[in-house]
This record gives C-alpha cells, sequence and structure tokens, in this order.
C-alpha cells in the first residue's frame, strides 16, 4: 500500500472512531432523557422515538435540562 493509501486508510478510521464518539454521546443523552421522563409518566412510543433519533448535541442538551425540569412528559413535550 502506497504513504497515500495508508494515510487514506487511517483518516478513514479516525473518522470512524470519532462518528462512534458522537453517536454514542447522543445515545447516552437521548436514554437520559428518557430516563428522567419515565420516573415522571409514561413516555410515548412515537416521543421514544423523536428523542432517539435525534443526533444534534445542543437540541439534546436543551431536551435533557428541559426533562430534568418538567413535571410530566406532556409538559416536557410541550418543553420541546
Amino acid at each position: 500500500m502506497t504513504i497515500l493509501g495508508q494515510i487514506l486508510v487511517q483518516d478513514g478510521i479516525e473518522k470512524g472512531i470519532l462518528r462512534g464518539r458522537i453517536e454514542g454521546r447522543a445515545e447516552g443523552k437521548a436514554e437520559d432523557i428518557l430516563d428522567l421522563l419515565s420516573e415522571i409518566g409514561g413516555v410515548p412510543a412515537e416521543l421514544a422515538a423523536r428523542i432517539k433519533c435525534e443526533q444534534d448535541d445542543g437540541t439534546l442538551r436543551r431536551w435533557l435540562r428541559s426533562a430534568a425540569r418538567a413535571d410530566s412528559v406532556e409538559q416536557f413535550e410541550q418543553m420541546m
């Protein structure tokens, strides 16, 4: 393999690792949100799916704060 090929392979590996870390953090935040919400009520499947699909870190952080402050799942949905 050429040096350029090795560099491209290494770059691909590093990008894959970074993507995995980002996705892992998003999944962790989504699970934290769902844990908080489950303590105050039942979480509808549609809402859970929406939370699990979100990948934007800023949105997930905002939702996490909202979940911590909400008195009900309905209130959380209004805060979204």
